[in-house]
């Protein structure tokens, strides 16, 4: 108490020594791992340090007084678990919902409170049956699934504050007769045949320590690029690559063998590809930091064969069970091998080839062409389609919104109340989490669908990839996805 008073200014009043004494009460119980007591002190007063910054800057305040959050209480994972079967948001600034209704329904409704948690792809409570590559938010009493739009890489194992986030139940059942109380709780122990759901986290989880994982600065890597690799090879039997995502497929996990995914990279200058095979289970995280149309150097890979004799034979990269990856920056100072200098800086500069006039110029006519042909399938022609590719006329990319969920069990949504997706031709590792109607998706190299000369909708197969880039704002259902 004295150190909050001296450090914080809190504590000074009897309204705030109160608050103080339930957060301290409330974040033993849920968060306090081995520490020793000086020790979970310095993780509290780190904690209430984030609390204030966090809220300071969103009331655009360094006023001490007005970020002390009185009426909000720190919410424990086994509240959640325990009892909603609607969806209900909660954030620490608490605001009031300013959407509009989409086709009849309610905003997410919002609760005061403070969410904090361990970020983990490897939650101690569900050991062995925790979904393969899905990343989950952990304390003492429970454990969930998470979503986050573009997470960082930075704050796996970390302790994190949540500002802003959704829970989504998966036995979503909503009744309009019944009045809704967002803080009742449901009292029944026996959890065991229901499917806890997930959390959607609505902008960024904030580590405890204080250092902004954006300043993180990776070190100098030696690497090659496609092109050298292809001409040269490597000198070691474990090296480093740089290069462009194109294409990223879905995470395949088989009831044999090793879950997987693929990673295709491109050397623009000289139109040059290869194929990163992710294997292992403790790998399967990095589906969710890997982005298209992003380099980035993969690091102690190795050359193997695929389909090994066979007519469609060839030569992979894959990791090994020291691989990782950093993102390229053009400010951090990377080392590049020998003669490589030249093409790497070329490579580098023409991954973002779609910046160019010319190439600008190509993909408006490739965009007009293809609003065309689908106008005439009946489809209107404002439909906004973005990053059509040149190179593969069959494969485009969209962004939209999900106006409908025709049959999510079987991987088929409706986009901005025009085009339908299909997803159910890949695999869906994470049961379809964050594909709500209200949601914005962008999906990557998929394919239209026809019959005949009419046009159906988009195809993903397994070159495809299907983000997530806005959660739902409204009180919509989530039904768990089984494709493939």
């Amino acid at each position: 108490m004295r150190r909050c008073k001296n450090e914080l200014c809190v504590g000074l009043v009897r309204n705030e020594k109160e608050w103080l004494r339930s957060f301290y009460y409330d974040f033993e119980k849920g968060l306090r791992q081995s520490e020793s007591d000086g020790e979970f002190v310095e993780v509290c007063l780190r904690s209430l340090h984030q609390i204030k910054r966090v809220i300071s800057k969103e009331m655009q305040s360094s006023t001490i007084s007005s970020w002390v959050p009185l009426d909000k209480k720190l919410m424990t994972l086994d509240r959640l678990l325990r009892g909603r079967n609607s969806v209900l948001g909660g954030s620490i600034f608490c605001r009031e919902s300013s959407v509009e209704c989409l086709l009849g329904d309610n905003p997410v409704p919002r609760m005061p409170c403070i969410l904090f948690g361990f970020l983990t792809f490897k939650p101690k409570s569900l050991v062995g049956s925790a979904a393969t590559g899905s990343l989950f938010v952990e304390d003492n009493l429970g454990a969930l699934a998470c979503e986050i739009i573009n997470p960082d890489k930075q704050h796996v194992d970390s302790l994190v504050l949540i500002p802003e986030w959704n829970y989504v139940p998966s036995n979503f059942s909503m009744s309009r007769k019944q009045p809704r109380n967002d803080n009742c709780v449901d009292t029944s122990s026996d959890l065991k045949d229901r499917s806890p759901g997930y959390i959607e986290v609505i902008g960024h989880c904030v580590p405890l320590n204080s250092v902004d994982s954006r300043e993180h600065v990776d070190k100098p890597l030696d690497f090659l690029t496609i092109r050298g690799f292809q001409q040269k090879g490597s000198s070691t039997v474990n090296f480093n690559i740089c290069g462009n995502i194109f294409a990223l497929s879905p995470i395949h996990s088989l009831n044999v063998g090793k879950p997987f995914f693929f990673a295709k990279l491109s050397c623009s200058d000289a139109n040059l590809t290869t194929v990163v095979v992710v294997q292992g289970e403790q790998f399967m995280v990095w589906h969710h930091f890997l982005q298209i149309d992003e380099s980035y150097i993969f690091q102690k890979l190795r050359e193997t064969t695929m389909n090994k004799g066979t007519k469609n034979e060839r030569k992979i990269l894959a990791t090994t069970r020291h691989s990782d990856f950093q993102k390229y920056q053009s400010s951090t100072s990377v080392r590049m091998l020998i003669g490589e200098k030249r093409s790497c800086k070329q490579h580098m500069m023409e991954s973002k080839r779609l910046k160019t006039e010319r190439e600008q110029d190509d993909l408006k006519q490739n965009v007009e062409k293809n609003l065309t042909a689908v106008a005439r399938n009946s489809i209107k022609a404002d439909a906004p389609f973005t990053k059509l590719r040149p190179k593969a006329p069959s494969s485009m990319s969209y962004t939209g919104v999900i106006t409908k969920c025709l049959k999510p069990e079987a991987g088929v949504y409706e986009l901005d109340a025009k085009i339908l997706l299909y997803i159910n031709h890949q695999p869906c590792s994470n049961l379809a989490r964050g594909l709500r109607i209200g949601a914005h998706v962008t999906v990557y190299n998929v394919h239209l669908y026809r019959k005949g000369k009419k046009v159906l909708g988009f195809c993903c197969c397994t070159q495809s990839t299907v983000r997530v880039v806005k959660f739902s704002p409204f009180e919509t259902p989530w039904k768990v996805g089984n494709s493939c």
